[in-house]
């Protein structure tokens, strides 16, 4: 199918949304127009586009641990992204892309849409709806090099604080387990904002202000703003390793994105405003031959109660893939998920959340260049919880069109 044809069709599809309506109309489509008059080379102005289908099949326990706030998952049976990409200029490029989930709500979304205005290798920004640029694994799944499916628990898992009221510390404690409330780091949307970023000699940078926050994409409307940047060296080839960090208000914003209403049981003197996440986070990445290697680690801080206390988290993960041949490969990965002791009513400490530990395996085989079979096992646990561990296996075809 023409690419044209194919943005066209999507593009009314969104035009019914009224959320998505006015983010083309108003934010992405004069902007296009404009760059294009100011500058009209055809040489440059040539859509190009990726698309990855994904058909997947599991058994074993439910996979909903991996749902995400729009209950799009990749684990749910047909799954495909859309990348759409333009160079309007040497310097100025249009990138926009779709996902379209089974299982999400609305079925098919625009997940991102931004310029990427490419000044000198030390100097770039992209403006726009923008994916998070934190740790390494982001940039990963975006380039579709996740040798599993799912996201490591970092990166997906919903916790139990929540961000549509405030609540005592008891009533925090009945939330364990459920997977309803903010979220450690949260990629799978991307956020209005602008970063800037580039790369000089062995060093690279990042940082960007976004109306959303790495902790609740519904947050985009609480009237706050988040910082978040990382900053990274690459000493020598196969080797990069980083350190980031992000601040911003984590409560439901007002007629906010994805049908949110405001916060509720502000108590009298705060503000939505108050209520902040920190996040500080550590990434590695090593390449030798047939070996791939990638390690997290990530603090977290967040403000909650009607005291503003803190509360932490601690969570990390470490992935390996060895290519066995050409065409098989292994990968694994294990994490976890550490949360701070809180007092509750009877004096005893317990954990804010119930500690999670997350082991992945598969096996892929590449039946041609832009075909891969995958073979994966997740394996969840919950430390000291009255919760049934989550085990699944998944075989999923991948293809590149």
């Amino acid at each position: 199918m023409d690419v044209i044809f194919q943005l066209s069709c999507l593009q009314e599809r969104f035009m019914r949304n009224d959320l998505i309506k006015p983010f083309f109309l108003l934010r992405f489509f004069p902007v296009l127009v404009f760059l294009f008059i100011l500058y009209p080379n055809p040489a440059f102005a040539q859509i190009n586009s990726v698309y990855f289908l994904e058909v997947t099949n599991s058994t074993g326990d439910e996979i909903a641990i991996n749902n995400n706030i729009l209950l799009d998952n990749p684990f749910n049976k047909i799954r495909g992204k859309l990348f759409i990409n333009s160079w309007l200029t040497n310097e100025i490029g249009v990138f926009v892309k779709f996902l379209y989930d089974e299982g999400h709500q609305d079925k098919i979304r625009l997940d991102g849409a931004y310029f990427l205005f490419d000044l000198k290798p030390a100097i770039k920004f992209k403006a726009g709806k923008i994916p998070f640029n934190v740790g390494g694994f982001p940039m990963r799944n975006y380039l579709e090099k996740n040798p599993l499916i799912g996201s490591p628990l970092l990166y997906q898992y919903r916790s139990a604080i929540r961000t549509n009221e405030i609540i005592s510390f008891e009533d925090l404690l009945f939330y364990r387990g459920k997977r309803r409330g903010v979220n450690i780091i949260y990629e799978s949307c991307w956020d209005n904002g602008i970063e800037f970023f580039g790369e000089h000699a062995k060093f690279e940078y990042s940082f960007a202000v976004t109306n959303a926050s790495v902790f609740n994409p519904k947050a985009e409307s609480n009237g706050g703003k988040q910082i978040i940047g990382r900053i990274g060296i690459r000493p020598v080839v196969g080797l990069r390793a980083g350190i980031g960090y992000a601040r911003a208000p984590y409560m439901n914003g007002e007629a906010g994105l994805y049908g949110s209403n405001s916060a509720g049981n502000i108590p009298d003197g705060k503000t939505l405003r108050d209520y902040t996440g920190e996040l500080l986070i550590a990434d590695f990445e090593y390449t030798a031959g047939h070996l791939e290697f990638f390690a997290e680690w990530a603090r977290t801080w967040f403000k909650t109660g009607p005291a503003l206390q803190k509360l932490s988290s601690t969570g990390y993960f470490i992935e390996g893939k060895y290519t066995i041949t050409p065409r098989w490969y292994a990968a694994g990965r294990f994490g976890q998920m550490l949360f701070e002791e809180v007092e509750n009513s009877q004096g005893i400490s317990e954990p804010w959340d119930y500690d999670i530990t997350r082991l992945e395996v598969g096996l892929g085989f590449k039946l041609s260049r832009k075909m891969t079979v995958k073979g994966v096992g997740q394996f969840n646990w919950f430390s000291d919880a009255p919760l049934d561990d989550i085990k699944f296996v998944t075989l999923q075809l991948k293809a590149e069109l």
